[in-house]
């Protein structure tokens, strides 16, 4: 409001009025609001797409590598399946193998009818190997546990199995006790697995603990008189209602 007065001091009697408006600075406007709104809003959906779009990409990277991956898992097991059926014909083929070298069961029934075999062998091939054999009167029983089990154990039964046999086979002319025959299969397998050779520069030789624990019975039909002879094996012997362990 601005009063006016003259020289003589009368004023006017309407003061004259200015109005003076001050508007709002431009961040406050509402264009201003509206725009840095629409502006955070598109960076937080543009920085959304772009993690978006990278997690596709990854997603689709890891998609590739998981098809290559898988791939690569179904060729190794199919040739770990081939592998694998390669080496169980083998096994199955060796099984029956070691099962026509053990000798046939039926003549240790047909000598002793009360007499009874178990054999259970804990993989498909045998670490473990029986002989019987009868020679004329005389009936040759023996049970033998050899070092290792499976295919190794079963390798080693069946050199112990067809030497025992050899032997006895050479006995008809010159008959050994089972002690004696025992040492004689003893030299035979240590020269087979215990060799002083050397292949390449390479030591081939196996250890001396590699071999076979047996006990060897010869039975005389006639007499009833039984020889025995064992190497770390222990015998058990029923008499006169009694259990002695040899």
């Amino acid at each position: 409001i601005v009063d006016a007065f003259n020289g003589e001091g009368v004023g006017n009697k309407t003061p004259a009025t200015i109005r003076i408006v001050i508007g709002k600075p431009f961040w406050k406007q509402i264009w201003f609001i509206l725009l840095v709104g629409a502006a955070f809003f598109g960076v937080v959906y543009g920085f959304i797409q772009y993690r978006t779009s990278r997690l596709q990409r990854a997603k689709l990277q890891l998609q590739e590598e998981l098809k290559e991956k898988t791939k690569e898992v179904v060729a190794n097991a199919e040739k770990i399946h081939l592998i694998n059926k390669d080496l169980t014909d083998s096994i199955n083929y060796a099984e029956r193998i070691q099962n026509s070298i053990l000798p046939n069961v039926n003549i240790l029934h047909e000598t002793l009818p009360d007499s009874y075999l178990f054999f259970q062998p804990r993989d498909v091939v045998s670490g473990d190997f029986y002989f019987i054999e009868r020679i004329d009167n005389k009936l040759i029983i023996a049970c033998a546990d050899c070092t290792g089990h499976g295919v190794p154990g079963a390798f080693v039964s069946m050199i112990g199995s067809v030497t025992l046999r050899n032997i006895y086979s050479l006995a008809k002319w010159q008959w050994k006790t089972p002690d004696q025959v025992l040492e004689q299969l003893d030299e035979e397998v240590q020269n087979i697995l215990h060799r002083n050779e050397q292949q390449d520069g390479t030591d081939r030789r196996l250890s001396q603990t590699d071999g076979m624990d047996i006990s060897l019975c010869e039975i005389n039909l006639d007499t009833n008189e039984v020889l025995i002879a064992s190497a770390k094996r222990t015998s058990l012997v029923r008499r006169n209602g009694e259990m002695e362990k040899l």
